[in-house]
């Protein structure tokens, strides 16, 4: 049996209005948001839109197969930062969905 997804545009437009056809959400952490938010402030790129713009230049920068050996290495990191997060917000009750995840070492 098939189910019929519902649009989400509708959802999406009703959002502070920041909703713009082309770009999709990108989870990022907030140590390295208020990074990117310090250097755009720097070099006076005070509208936040400049974000999103920023985001996929520096998504293009590092998906460059010149970079390629660089961005393994910083991916190394990131994902030990990620389960060092996971395993703060277990001990502190949050994310519940992961529990019973065997994907997830800090649960073994």
């Amino acid at each position: 049996m098939m189910i019929e997804q519902k649009d989400p545009a509708p959802f999406r437009e009703k959002r502070k209005g920041e909703y713009l056809p082309g770009y999709e959400a990108v989870l990022i952490r907030a140590e390295l948001k208020q990074k990117m938010r310090e250097w755009r402030n720097e070099r006076n790129m005070r509208d936040t839109h400049i974000e999103r713009c920023l985001m996929s230049a520096m998504m293009e920068l590092g998906l460059d197969p010149a970079n390629e050996e660089r961005l393994m290495e910083l991916l190394g990191k990131a994902i030990v930062k990620d389960f060092q997060l996971m395993s703060i917000a277990q001990q502190e009750g949050h994310n519940h969905h992961h529990q019973s995840d065997s994907r997830y070492p800090t649960q073994r």
